[in-house]
């Protein structure tokens, strides 16, 4: 029988998820969600933006339960996006030729 400190021990033991993990609340939020009536592009929109988070997290190696995420880790997972060359085009980032419209000029500190 193996040590309960050997390495056999741990690559057996699962992942729990806790009520607070990434994935257990996509699931509850697709439940409420089809509860409350939201349609299914609201809820695919919304669990895909949560999927792509939760895949940032992983490759930063930040916990994906959300007792571990605050404030810094969503302007950091923001700023990424702002880098990825696939938000380039976004409708709400201005091009290299565009200017800010005065509702969405970020905000001059004064």
């Amino acid at each position: 029988m193996p040590d309960q400190s050997s390495p056999e021990r741990h690559s057996v033991i699962r992942k729990v998820r806790t009520p607070t993990d990434l994935d257990t609340i996509i699931h509850g939020y697709r439940l409420c969600a089809r509860t409350e009536g939201k349609s299914h592009n609201t809820i695919s929109l919304n669990v895909t933006a949560l999927r792509l988070f939760q895949e940032f997290l992983r490759a930063v190696q930040i916990p994906t339960d959300v007792d571990y995420i605050g404030v810094p880790e969503i302007r950091q997972f923001i700023l990424y996006l702002q880098q990825v060359k696939a938000w380039r085009r976004h409708p709400s980032i201005p091009r290299p030729t565009e200017s800010w419209s005065a509702t969405t000029r970020p905000s001059s500190g004064k």
